[in-house]
Protein backbone atom coordinates (compact mmCIF):
# COMPACT_ATOMS: atom_id res chain seq x y z
CA UNK A 1 0.00 0.00 0.00
CA UNK A 2 1.17 3.62 -0.80
CA UNK A 3 2.07 5.31 2.48
CA UNK A 4 2.99 8.78 1.00
CA UNK A 5 1.14 11.78 0.91
CA UNK A 6 -1.24 12.74 -2.02
CA UNK A 7 -1.43 16.68 -2.71
CA UNK A 8 1.00 19.24 -4.44
CA UNK A 9 3.88 18.35 -1.73
CA UNK A 10 3.40 14.25 -3.14
CA UNK A 11 6.52 12.13 -1.80
CA UNK A 12 6.91 12.52 1.96
CA UNK A 13 6.32 9.12 3.81
CA UNK A 14 4.26 9.16 6.45
CA UNK A 15 5.41 8.60 9.67
CA UNK A 16 3.73 5.71 11.90
CA UNK A 17 1.64 7.84 14.63
CA UNK A 18 0.06 9.28 11.21
CA UNK A 19 -0.66 6.20 9.86
CA UNK A 20 -1.96 4.72 13.14
CA UNK A 21 -4.47 7.85 13.45
CA UNK A 22 -5.01 8.91 9.80
CA UNK A 23 -8.80 8.11 10.79
CA UNK A 24 -9.99 9.07 14.01
CA UNK A 25 -13.11 7.28 15.71
CA UNK A 26 -15.27 8.61 18.32
CA UNK A 27 -18.02 6.66 20.37
CA UNK A 28 -21.21 8.80 20.73
CA UNK A 29 -20.40 10.58 23.58
CA UNK A 30 -16.91 11.58 21.97
CA UNK A 31 -19.12 12.75 19.28
CA UNK A 32 -21.07 14.62 20.73
CA UNK A 33 -18.00 16.52 22.58
CA UNK A 34 -16.89 17.84 18.86
CA UNK A 35 -19.73 20.57 19.09
CA UNK A 36 -22.36 21.41 16.96
CA UNK A 37 -21.82 23.63 13.33
CA UNK A 38 -20.85 27.15 13.51
CA UNK A 39 -22.44 29.27 11.19
CA UNK A 40 -20.62 32.08 8.75
CA UNK A 41 -24.15 31.56 6.67
CA UNK A 42 -26.81 30.28 8.61
CA UNK A 43 -28.14 27.48 7.24
CA UNK A 44 -26.33 27.56 4.06
CA UNK A 45 -22.35 28.01 4.59
CA UNK A 46 -20.82 26.73 7.78
CA UNK A 47 -17.60 28.83 9.37
CA UNK A 48 -14.21 27.26 8.32
CA UNK A 49 -15.73 25.14 5.27
CA UNK A 50 -15.49 24.79 1.81
CA UNK A 51 -17.94 25.23 -0.59
CA UNK A 52 -18.99 25.52 -4.10
CA UNK A 53 -21.11 27.86 -5.95
CA UNK A 54 -22.12 25.46 -9.28
CA UNK A 55 -24.19 26.91 -11.77
CA UNK A 56 -24.44 26.84 -16.02
CA UNK A 57 -22.85 30.18 -17.85
CA UNK A 58 -24.23 33.25 -17.68
CA UNK A 59 -26.74 32.14 -14.67
CA UNK A 60 -25.29 34.73 -11.70
CA UNK A 61 -22.96 32.95 -9.67
CA UNK A 62 -20.59 36.13 -9.80
CA UNK A 63 -23.48 37.80 -8.67
CA UNK A 64 -24.39 35.52 -6.12
CA UNK A 65 -20.95 35.26 -4.85
CA UNK A 66 -20.44 38.93 -4.66
CA UNK A 67 -23.47 39.32 -2.51
CA UNK A 68 -22.54 36.54 -0.51
CA UNK A 69 -18.99 37.81 0.11
CA UNK A 70 -20.00 41.50 0.21
CA UNK A 71 -23.06 40.63 3.25
CA UNK A 72 -20.17 38.67 5.26
CA UNK A 73 -17.79 41.34 5.11
CA UNK A 74 -20.57 44.09 6.32
CA UNK A 75 -22.44 41.52 8.95
CA UNK A 76 -25.76 41.80 6.86
CA UNK A 77 -27.83 39.15 6.99
CA UNK A 78 -28.52 36.88 3.37
CA UNK A 79 -32.21 36.83 1.88
CA UNK A 80 -33.37 38.94 5.13
CA UNK A 81 -33.39 35.93 7.57
CA UNK A 82 -30.26 34.00 7.03
CA UNK A 83 -27.47 35.59 10.28
CA UNK A 84 -24.27 36.38 8.60
CA UNK A 85 -21.46 36.32 10.95
CA UNK A 86 -19.33 39.29 10.03
CA UNK A 87 -15.95 38.49 8.97
CA UNK A 88 -13.11 39.36 6.92
CA UNK A 89 -13.19 38.27 2.79
CA UNK A 90 -10.72 37.91 0.36
CA UNK A 91 -12.86 38.09 -3.20
CA UNK A 92 -10.23 36.88 -6.47
CA UNK A 93 -12.05 38.20 -9.68
CA UNK A 94 -10.50 35.80 -12.09
CA UNK A 95 -12.92 37.40 -14.20
CA UNK A 96 -11.68 40.94 -14.41
CA UNK A 97 -12.70 43.73 -11.88
CA UNK A 98 -14.79 45.33 -15.03
CA UNK A 99 -18.50 46.50 -13.89
CA UNK A 100 -17.55 45.50 -10.47
CA UNK A 101 -17.68 49.30 -8.81
CA UNK A 102 -20.91 49.53 -9.97
CA UNK A 103 -22.17 45.87 -8.54
CA UNK A 104 -20.44 47.14 -5.52
CA UNK A 105 -22.55 50.81 -5.32
CA UNK A 106 -25.35 49.48 -6.25
CA UNK A 107 -25.33 46.57 -3.48
CA UNK A 108 -24.59 49.59 -0.84
CA UNK A 109 -27.55 51.55 -2.26
CA UNK A 110 -29.72 48.43 -1.87
CA UNK A 111 -28.40 47.24 1.34
CA UNK A 112 -27.82 50.77 2.91
CA UNK A 113 -24.39 50.11 3.83
CA UNK A 114 -21.88 52.80 3.83
CA UNK A 115 -18.93 51.84 1.98
CA UNK A 116 -16.64 52.59 4.64
CA UNK A 117 -17.96 49.91 6.92
CA UNK A 118 -16.42 47.31 3.99
CA UNK A 119 -12.50 48.80 4.15
CA UNK A 120 -11.54 47.50 7.37
CA UNK A 121 -13.03 43.52 5.91
CA UNK A 122 -13.28 43.36 1.98
CA UNK A 123 -10.27 42.97 -0.45
CA UNK A 124 -10.86 42.24 -3.42
CA UNK A 125 -7.87 40.95 -5.84
CA UNK A 126 -8.28 41.85 -9.76
CA UNK A 127 -6.42 38.47 -11.11
CA UNK A 128 -6.25 34.63 -11.73
CA UNK A 129 -4.74 32.84 -8.20
CA UNK A 130 -3.41 29.56 -10.34
CA UNK A 131 -4.37 26.86 -7.81
CA UNK A 132 -2.68 24.28 -9.66
CA UNK A 133 0.79 25.84 -8.98
CA UNK A 134 2.33 25.78 -5.18
CA UNK A 135 4.01 29.09 -5.69
CA UNK A 136 1.26 31.22 -6.81
CA UNK A 137 -0.91 29.77 -3.70
CA UNK A 138 2.12 30.21 -1.28
CA UNK A 139 2.49 33.81 -2.77
CA UNK A 140 -1.31 34.58 -2.49
CA UNK A 141 -1.47 32.98 0.88
CA UNK A 142 1.43 35.00 1.95
CA UNK A 143 -0.26 38.18 0.41
CA UNK A 144 -3.78 36.93 2.38
CA UNK A 145 -2.16 36.70 5.63
CA UNK A 146 -0.69 40.17 5.54
CA UNK A 147 -3.79 41.71 4.59
CA UNK A 148 -5.34 40.84 7.84
CA UNK A 149 -2.56 41.18 10.19
CA UNK A 150 -1.98 37.14 10.24
CA UNK A 151 -5.81 36.04 10.26
CA UNK A 152 -7.11 34.09 7.62
CA UNK A 153 -10.72 35.68 6.24
CA UNK A 154 -13.41 34.27 7.14
CA UNK A 155 -14.29 33.71 3.24
CA UNK A 156 -12.31 33.24 0.25
CA UNK A 157 -14.03 33.60 -2.62
CA UNK A 158 -12.03 32.33 -6.35
CA UNK A 159 -14.06 33.57 -9.22
CA UNK A 160 -14.26 31.57 -11.12
CA UNK A 161 -13.16 27.80 -10.59
CA UNK A 162 -12.60 27.18 -14.29
CA UNK A 163 -9.77 30.04 -14.46
CA UNK A 164 -8.11 29.30 -11.24
CA UNK A 165 -7.72 25.65 -12.76
CA UNK A 166 -6.98 26.17 -16.13
CA UNK A 167 -4.89 23.59 -17.87
CA UNK A 168 -4.94 21.21 -14.74
CA UNK A 169 -5.98 17.55 -15.43
CA UNK A 170 -9.37 16.88 -13.90
CA UNK A 171 -8.64 12.99 -13.01
CA UNK A 172 -5.44 14.38 -11.48
CA UNK A 173 -6.21 13.11 -7.78
CA UNK A 174 -5.43 16.83 -6.88
CA UNK A 175 -8.12 19.26 -5.93
CA UNK A 176 -6.29 22.59 -5.73
CA UNK A 177 -9.42 24.34 -4.45
CA UNK A 178 -9.59 21.88 -1.69
CA UNK A 179 -5.86 22.26 -0.94
CA UNK A 180 -5.73 25.32 -0.61
CA UNK A 181 -8.44 25.75 1.91
CA UNK A 182 -7.20 22.85 3.69
CA UNK A 183 -3.80 25.26 4.07
CA UNK A 184 -6.54 28.14 5.26
CA UNK A 185 -7.31 25.93 8.12
CA UNK A 186 -11.12 25.16 6.24
CA UNK A 187 -12.81 21.40 5.93
CA UNK A 188 -14.99 19.77 3.45
CA UNK A 189 -18.81 19.71 5.26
Amino acid sequence: MDQTKKGPRQGRARTTAERRWMYPFYTTSEMRSLGGIEWLVEGVLPLRALGQLVGVRGTGKTFVALDLALRVAAGVDWFGDRRVRPGRVVYAAGEGVHGLTDRLDAWCEANDVVEDVLKERFRLVPKVIHLGSEESVDAFLNQVAKQFDGHPPALLVIDTQARATSGLEENAGVDPVWWTGKRLGFKRH
